[in-house]
């Protein structure tokens, strides 16, 4: 949360990365609703958007470069910046 909140204080624009390593595991998306989007929509926040990667062999900094690169290249005029909370 202390990430989430830290985000948006500097942009609008919030892309949380969740990795999934199961077809099955999940718990993160079934409750973002509740956990997220409500207190930010009631707060009068922007609400962030969940981003979803799957990962085969519990694979973590890969998908996440990946994306990032992607996103990069699909908003080259963009900055993009990295937050990893502790």
């Amino acid at each position: 949360m202390r990430g989430l909140r830290f985000a948006i204080s500097l942009s609008k624009e919030i892309k949380v990365v969740h990795i999934l390593f199961d077809e099955k595991q999940d718990e993160l998306g079934e409750s973002w609703s509740r956990l997220v989007e409500e207190p930010a929509r009631a707060a009068g926040l922007p609400l962030p958007e969940l981003i979803c990667l799957r990962s085969p062999f519990r694979y973590v900094v890969i998908p996440i470069v990946d994306y990032i690169l992607d996103l990069s290249a699909r908003n080259p005029d963009r900055e993009i910046a990295v937050i990893v909370p502790n």
